[in-house]
């Protein structure tokens, strides 16, 4: 069964999740779940279970780790190299996806790294970045991390393998597989004495690490960390009920972060971020301008909020009164624009209202939306940009509204 799987999945999709209904690959134009034909008469009783005992079978590499999550890593007789991950926390679903796309910074250009001296922000609290296996998590926590660098704090890094070159007395790396374990990281941050640390960076946490996150939270620092977003859900649920409820939880975050794979330039897949704040503390932002228009509103398709991969954490983050449908805001379409190199198109129409807007408008299949509007939003005015643009060509637009 195995063989069959990686033999449909791997010139086709980035990552293949099994569930007890069925298999599903993740599309990278639209980051949705969708059944492949070639695995339809695949079905035998426990799926999950029996994938993952062939799985265990096969691979070179039993990656140990907390209780519900296992990983493998192993090489298949054509050299192809996979990797899986078994989750049990929420529902049993492996995550297979084969090895071989690197993300690295440079996949983060502008905006996005515009947007990350306002996360980091005074410098403490918690940020979460989750995403698919090799999705580039820990690429946008290098991008982070390198800002840091920037400024005179410590960085203390606990994971097994981020490859970053920081300067030795700025960063201290603890090992995972050098015998640092999760429980005993508040007190190796404390005993450390080689560096000041203000920042810590954690990777691949789950819903047991969460004492250890708290602790470096408290003392103030500035807390990064990666997990994959079946994770999320359940690490966002422990930590509301360590700190005593989702609206002292909502106090701590900084950001949630969950990242997208995309097509780019030349059918390239590239990881796009979309950041989930406290309802309000992004509107604040784009008010104030920070963000130069690189963040537009991200509308969910209600009816397909289950099949996208954030949405582990979504139905949770609208119950607890986080955030609504208009206060997620992702960078997906303007940043793919640039990888495209694609520019602005600017056009002005009157107006009427006493006031001149300027606006950033994206068309797209005769939907106009409105991405950012100064002096400040009306509703009027976007209505009479909305009504104005709905016949233009698809494509983003500067709109000057006239007096």
């Amino acid at each position: 069964m195995l063989d069959v799987i990686l033999d449909a999945i791997y010139d086709r999709c980035v990552e293949l999740w099994v569930t007890d209904r069925g298999y599903y690959v993740v599309s990278a134009p639209t980051g949705h779940l969708e059944t492949l034909p070639e695995l339809a008469d695949l079905r035998p009783d426990r799926p999950v279970e029996a994938l993952w005992e062939e799985i265990r079978h096969q691979s070179s590499l039993l990656i140990p780790a907390d209780v519900p999550i296992e990983t493998a890593v192993w090489i298949d007789a054509q050299g192809r190299m996979w990797r899986a991950t078994y989750f049990r926390s929420i529902h049993a679903i492996v995550v297979l996806r084969r090895v071989g796309f690197p993300f690295t910074t440079a996949d983060y250009p502008e905006p996005f790294q515009r947007f990350v001296p306002t996360l980091i922000g005074e410098g403490r609290g918690l940020i979460l970045i989750g995403g698919p296996i090799g999705g580039g998590k820990s690429a946008l926590l290098s991008v982070f991390l390198r800002e840091l660098i920037r400024q005179p704090v410590g960085i203390g890094i606990y994971e097994e393998s981020l490859e970053l070159d920081l300067p030795t007395d700025r960063a201290v790396v603890f090992h995972r597989l050098r015998g640092v374990h999760y429980q005993n990281l508040a007190e190796a941050l404390e005993s450390d004495r080689r560096v000041m640390l203000r920042a810590v960076a954690v990777q691949e946490v789950t819903e047991r690490d969460v004492p250890a996150l708290l602790h470096p939270i408290r003392m103030g620092r500035l807390v990064l960390t990666t997990m994959h977003a079946v994770s999320l859900r359940e690490l966002l649920h422990r930590l509301s009920q360590a700190v005593g409820g989702s609206a002292v939880l909502a106090d701590i975050l900084t950001a949630l972060i969950m990242v997208h794979l995309r097509l780019g330039r030349e059918g390239q897949v590239i990881p796009v971020p979309s950041i989930f704040r406290p309802t309000g503390s992004v509107r604040v932002s784009l008010e104030r301008g920070d963000l130069d228009g690189a963040i537009q509103a991200h509308e969910h398709d209600r009816e397909g909020l289950d099949n996208l991969p954030e949405s582990v954490v979504l139905s949770w983050l609208e119950a607890q009164g986080w955030i609504e449908p208009e206060s997620a805001f992702h960078l997906g379409r303007t940043y793919i624009q640039e990888v495209h190199g694609g520019g602005t198109i600017r056009r002005m129409i009157p107006g009427g209202l006493g006031v001149r807007f300027s606006a950033k408008v994206q068309v797209q299949a005769g939907v106009v939306s409105v991405l950012q509007m100064r002096p400040f939003r009306d509703e009027e005015a976007c209505a009479c940009i909305q009504a104005a643009a709905r016949s233009w060509p698809d494509g983003f637009y500067q709109v000057e509204l006239t007096e």
